[in-house]
């Protein structure tokens, strides 16, 4: 997908971008000092946890998430927020299609991410979380990109149907069919876990 394309694509979300968001374009574009590193600071968080849960690979996900916004840098002279798209839904866009590159560039899952965990006030309760981490991102890395990118997108990122629908091109119905199936292949794994604990 072209960037004069993907801009396109993303005109049709629903939600428009905030004023703030705008004047951080609008100054990236203007090339001010430090307005794309502003840039990056502000979205770094967002795009390294949708990679990282995609690709399931932290030292893959800092590259992937650097390759990112340095397709961002090159489209952005292309990108009008005043057209209604988000920054965020715009850039990930970017990110799943730099993940999906990844991913069918190696073949084969990667092993599965250690997620950081909360304070606990057990030893008990720190490796019962620990496992519950292990076992969903192992879970997670057993569905299909398609799949596990929707369900990232949706749990863990907190989009929206449509927002979804924008940034994996594909129609809202297709989405909330790819989210149910890979929710209840997540319930079926996970209750095999359960069993075996």
């Amino acid at each position: 997908m072209t960037a004069l394309s993907l801009a396109h694509a993303l005109s049709l979300a629903a939600d428009a971008p905030t004023s703030s968001e705008r004047a951080l374009v609008d100054a990236c574009k203007r090339g001010g000092p430090g307005e794309f590193r502003r840039f990056v600071e502000q979205y770094e968080g967002l795009v390294w946890g949708f990679i990282a849960r995609m690709v399931q690979d932290r030292a893959l996900a800092e590259d992937l998430s650097q390759e990112t916004f340095l397709r961002a840098y090159r489209a952005l002279p292309t990108f009008e927020p005043a057209r209604g798209a988000k920054v965020s839904t715009w850039l990930l866009t970017i990110a799943r299609n730099t993940a999906l590159d990844a991913l069918r560039r190696r073949g084969a899952p990667t092993t599965p991410l250690d997620e950081e965990l909360p304070e606990a006030e057990t030893p008990e309760s720190i490796r019962a979380a620990r496992e519950l981490g292990e076992a969903i991102a192992r879970a997670a890395a057993e569905l299909s990109p398609h799949h596990r990118e929707v369900l990232v997108l949706a749990d863990a990122q907190g989009l929206s149907m449509d927002e979804i629908a924008v940034v994996v091109a594909a129609p809202v119905n297709t989405v909330k069919q790819r989210l149910s199936r890979a929710r209840a292949r997540m319930r079926v794994l996970l209750a095999g876990w359960e069993r075996e604990r």
